[in-house]
């Protein structure tokens, strides 16, 4: 039987880590041939989990009739001309902007799918999308064929299938001991973003900082940087903690996983990584880590209610994380997201509402086989 040549790309952080478990399962399926390339960051976070990928130059487009975007055209031909795919899968990108994966859903002649790891989200920055989108849930398909009339798949998150393989008690064990931390001791992480440029950004760290001033002696704080924070921003974000008194001790060479089993209270603006601590709640025994979003700065929820309506999103509507849009009670929400009773409430609500994600990569695998075959979504012109 001649196996199905899948292409695979990506360039976004959240997309390569997704892909990279469906990639694992790919690679082992004898019915497809697996050809991956990839931009950076995604091309490390590829390689560091073991899949072979090809390194494309690091180049994007804000304008589509720019000379970025034209030299993002070409590469696309060249890859698509050297692999020969009858199917593709592309990560998801950030909006506003043009990389490999939108690219090569411009380009291509075959049927193609988008991994969607944000709800309802699709970057067609060269104005051709893909012909279906892999949606985390059914919230997810309902929003994408609703905001851009693109059907999915509801394939479950293929990257959070893994989190059954973690021993989350000897991870936050070890975790703790490096950094000195006491196993009773309250946690608390700030998982950064790329967003520095953002007045509204800083208004939300100083905030944060104050907040964690007024929590209990003995709190400790951890700070683990986003893949995209430059090393200039991650400095800045140290430099800001440490002259309002808070001491943190800084993660970067722990994975994303690692910093949140540590934590007792994960606080982001708006990351996907409150997303990987639900998951991590859902495979937990027992009560893990509160997520926490940040979304008291007005900017800050402006920038985001823009991208996604809060009320649609799972984080908010099945209690997933904790929002906090009142900066004056943020002290009391951390003070009740480290003890065991916040705690339970995002742990309790993770073990109800989300779906299993350990059949996410074989559902991929089938749905992109059909398609193939010519038994998927019909192509979008």
């Amino acid at each position: 039987m001649s196996r199905v040549t899948l292409l695979v790309s990506a360039r976004d952080p959240a997309a390569a880590f997704q892909l990279s478990a469906f990639c694992a399962h790919a690679r082992d399926d004898a019915r497809l041939r697996l050809v991956v390339a990839a931009q950076q960051p995604a091309l490390d976070i590829l390689r560091e989990h073991g899949v072979e990928a090809r390194a494309l130059p690091f180049v994007y487009a804000r304008e589509r009739d720019g000379a970025e975007a034209h030299a993002l055209l070409s590469l696309a031909d060249a890859v698509l001309a050297e692999a020969r795919p009858d199917v593709v899968l592309c990560g998801l990108s950030s909006p506003r902007e043009g990389g490999i994966d939108e690219a090569l859903l411009a380009r291509r002649r075959v049927p193609a799918f988008v991994m969607q790891d944000f709800w309802g989200e699709q970057n067609d920055f060269f104005g051709r999308g893909p012909d279906a989108v892999f949606a985390l849930d059914e919230a997810a398909a309902r929003l994408s064929l609703a905001r851009h009339g693109t059907p999915a798949v509801v394939s479950g998150s293929p990257r959070h299938g893994e989190y059954r393989h973690i021993d989350l008690a000897a991870t936050r064990s070890r975790i703790r001991d490096r950094f000195g931390i006491a196993p009773d001791a309250a946690v608390v992480g700030l998982f950064g973003q790329h967003l520095h440029d953002r007045p509204g950004y800083r208004r939300t760290l100083d905030a944060w900082a104050q907040a964690c001033l007024a929590l209990a002696p003995g709190t400790r704080f951890v700070y683990r940087p986003h893949p995209r924070e430059l090393p200039e921003e991650r400095a800045r974000t140290r430099s800001l903690l440490e002259e309002a008194g808070v001491a943190v001790a800084s993660l970067e060479a722990e994975s994303t996983e690692e910093a949140l089993v540590a934590c007792d209270a994960a606080c982001t603006v708006f990351s996907n990584c409150a997303y990987d601590a639900a998951y991590l709640n859902y495979f937990s025994a027992s009560p893990l880590v509160s997520p926490m979003m940040l979304l008291f700065d007005p900017e800050m929820a402006a920038f985001y209610s823009a991208i996604a309506r809060f009320e649609d999103l799972p984080y908010f509507s099945q209690g997933l994380a904790i929002a906090v849009r009142d900066p004056a009670a943020l002290p009391a929400a951390l003070g009740e997201a480290i003890g065991e009773a916040g705690r339970a409430g995002t742990w309790r609500a993770a073990r109800r509402s989300l779906p299993d994600p350990s059949l996410a990569a074989s559902r991929m695998a089938d749905a992109l086989l059909e398609a193939a075959a010519g038994r998927g979504p019909a192509l979008n012109p």
